[in-house]
């Protein structure tokens, strides 16, 4: 962007403007347009572009015939992504004497924003262009390869653009998000350096390292960087955006809708700025003004994901269970691996009575080793709803312990061409695979040598610490997660460290870990869970409920892991009734679930509600589950204290020989208070 300004300014502004003589009534206004044009030049360089914008109306407006003034005023154009005003003002220049050599380029930009590709190319052809302006043709061809599907085209002329102005800020944001999109992360996080060292004004590189600053790290990390843009450029729409997005993902409603409001002070009828407004309101159960602001999208905003999601779950919120899971539909079919969106499906097609449907939906996420107890509670009550008795206990009984597996974090970009046993995009899912499979000695060499070969996709980092972890070496397997984390630092990766570290017994350095990512990304439900789970452990019932509490408040009533954490937390707090709801709350969503069914009891008899209940309810559970330790204990705890001490004896006595079971010097304790 520089060394085209540059050339646009030094060149003789006679050379530039339309052949003859300027009469002496026009020569005023063109000195006028001039000091104007420099002006907006100067604050473009700047990274000011809205300020650039206003001289350079007030240039065209002091000399319409002004080809130069024409020309600069659509390069701001399509810096603020007007390209059709833009186009339209590179038009003009041209009329007015500019050589489509000084220009093409930028007219192939236009032409490439409004979808009109071979018309890209075209413009943007070496032979088309002059040389001073082939590096950044040669990006506009990347950038239209890269649209078109053409992986090798585009990274050819992505390095030819690099070669030939290698300290050009827009090469390197465009690369930076080119190599993000093939999973090098690594190389996008150099890139994007590149970008702000060589762009230190240029709001586009704040941006972007706003961007890669929110993988690498975390949500709150990355808003100083757009605030940095801002600052640059205080109508930045793109960093606006992203800056009210950030928000809205880490909970801060109240600065998402006031960063919304500057959107729309800017544009009037910004359909992003609606969007956000309407996820606020469907947060706050405010469906009707939901709908309303997405009215006011139309539909532009059609093909956004999100879009698509907030409608299903508009309709899912008043009722409308069938309309909600068609919103879905088209969006599972595009994101098969959007959990939530398929989530949200299952439960509108259950709750629409739509039993196979909603079997069908769920099975992709119930048959991970990472599937969620929503989702199993789920399908265990369509199974109930069919009288499938068989079918519906193992997924209740799931519900209540699912694996705490990691979620996959492979989801880098498939590329054209043939299989390359040295791309991650291939390779990763084969050894994946491997590891799934018991290999884990065959998995850990492949995924060293594909680490090796792309030492900036935290994919590979990833799938040597899973083979490492499959093997037990769990404190190396962390050193490979804290690898990747400093690449990414998503959820999947925080949990795989975590959980690595705590097998390791390196307990503290696991929380420390567990604290920063929460630190940066507050709304994560699997993370405070998990630091709930520690808080549960520890004993410390205040800090557990604490999180568990916000948690609820979050995703609802229908998590039976949550549920039954809260009842025991409660209780161990002397807060029986509130125990006791929560018990019961989780069994009537899975009562054939013998850790559940044993909750309920064991806090029916605790809280002493109905001994004679909570009973029942252990001995249930116990003969759904006989191999459970921790219930025939529960259970033994009752027999003792409703007078079937010889029945309570002979249970403590067979458990004391059970090597997992874990509280036995409590059971000696309760031996000896029995007697004979």
């Amino acid at each position: 962007m520089k060394r085209v300004l540059s050339s646009l300014v030094l060149a003789p502004l006679a050379a530039l403007m339309v052949a003859g003589s300027v009469t002496p009534a026009l020569a005023a206004d063109r000195e006028d347009a001039e000091v104007a044009l420099r002006d907006g030049i100067k604050a473009f360089k700047n990274g000011d572009r809205r300020t650039a914008n206003v001289h350079l109306l007030n240039a065209i407006q002091e000399d319409p015939q002004f080809g130069l003034a024409q020309a600069v005023f659509g390069r701001v154009q399509l810096s603020l992504g007007q390209y059709g005003i833009g186009r339209q003002a590179l038009s003009r220049a041209l009329k007015l004497g500019i050589k489509p050599t000084r220009i093409n380029h930028l007219l192939g930009e236009a032409a490439l924003e409004q979808g009109r590709f071979e018309e890209a190319l075209r413009l943007c052809n070496p032979a088309a262009v002059s040389p001073k302006f082939h590096a950044y043709a040669a990006r506009i061809r990347g950038r239209t390869y890269y649209a078109m599907g053409d992986i090798a085209q585009t990274r050819a002329a992505y390095e030819e653009s690099r070669r030939l102005d290698p300290k050009s800020a827009d090469i390197w944001i465009d690369l930076a998000r080119f190599r993000r999109d093939m999973g090098d992360e690594g190389g996008a996080i150099e890139a994007a350096q590149n970008a702000l060292r060589f762009g230190p004004k240029n709001p586009d590189a704040f941006v972007l390292m706003g961007e890669m600053a929110r993988n690498q790290y975390g949500l709150l990390a990355s808003i100083p960087w757009f605030e940095k843009a801002l600052e640059q450029d205080g109508q930045n729409l793109r960093a606006l955006t992203e800056l009210a997005a950030t928000y809205g993902d880490s909970g801060q409603n109240q600065a998402m809708l006031a960063t919304s409001r500057r959107m729309l002070a800017i544009d009037q009828n910004n359909a992003r700025a609606f969007y956000f407004q309407a996820v606020m309101a469907a947060r706050a159960n405010k469906p009707d003004l939901a709908r309303s602001l997405l009215h006011r999208v139309g539909e532009r905003m059609d093909n956004v994901y999100g879009v698509m999601l907030l409608k299903g779950i508009l309709e899912f919120q008043t009722g409308a269970h069938e309309q909600a899971a068609i919103a879905l539909r088209p969006l599972v079919d595009l994101q098969p691996g959007n959990d939530r969106a398929r989530r949200l499906m299952g439960a509108a097609l259950y709750q629409a009575g739509e039993f196979d449907g909603a079997i069908a939906t769920l099975m992709p996420i119930a048959q991970r080793n990472d599937a969620d107890s929503y989702t199993l509670s789920i399908i265990g009550r369509a199974h109930e709803a069919m009288d499938r008795r068989v079918e519906a206990a193992q997924f209740l009984d799931r519900a209540r312990t699912p694996e705490t597996t990691e979620p996959s974090p492979f989801t880098i970009a498939m590329p054209d061409g043939p299989q390359n046993p040295n791309n991650p995009a291939f390779a990763v899912p084969q050894i994946a695979q491997l590891i799934s499979n018991g290999r884990a000695v065959e998995a850990l060499s492949r995924a060293r040598y594909l680490n090796q070969q792309n030492p900036g996709v935290p994919e590979t980092y990833i799938l040597v610490g899973d083979s490492l972890d499959a093997l037990g070496k769990f404190s190396e397997a962390a050193a490979l997660y804290q690898q990747a984390a400093n690449i990414r630092f998503n959820e999947g990766t925080a949990l795989r460290f975590v959980r690595a570290l705590i097998k390791a017994e390196r307990g503290e350095e696991a929380m420390k870990v567990l604290d920063t990512y929460i630190s940066q990304n507050p709304r994560s439900v699997p993370m405070r869970m998990l630091l709930a789970d520690y808080y549960l452990a520890v004993q410390k019932w205040d800090s557990a409920i604490a999180v568990l509490e916000a948690i609820r408040m979050q995703v609802g009533n229908r998590d039976v892991v949550l549920l039954d954490n809260l009842a025991w937390a409660w209780l161990n707090k002397d807060q029986p009734e509130k125990a006791l709801s929560y018990a019961r709350a989780a069994y009537d969503i899975a009562p054939t679930n013998a850790v559940v069914t044993g909750t309920y009891g064991w806090t029916l008899f605790a809280s002493g509600q109905n001994t004679a209940k909570g009973r029942a309810m252990l001995e249930k559970a116990v003969a759904t589950a006989p191999d459970n330790p921790d219930l025939r204990y529960q259970l033994a705890q009752i027999w003792a204290a409703t007078g079937k001490k010889k029945e309570a004896r002979a249970l403590i006595e067979a458990l004391l020989k059970n090597p997992s079971f874990r509280d036995k010097a409590q059971a000696k304790a309760d031996l000896a208070k029995m007697g004979k």
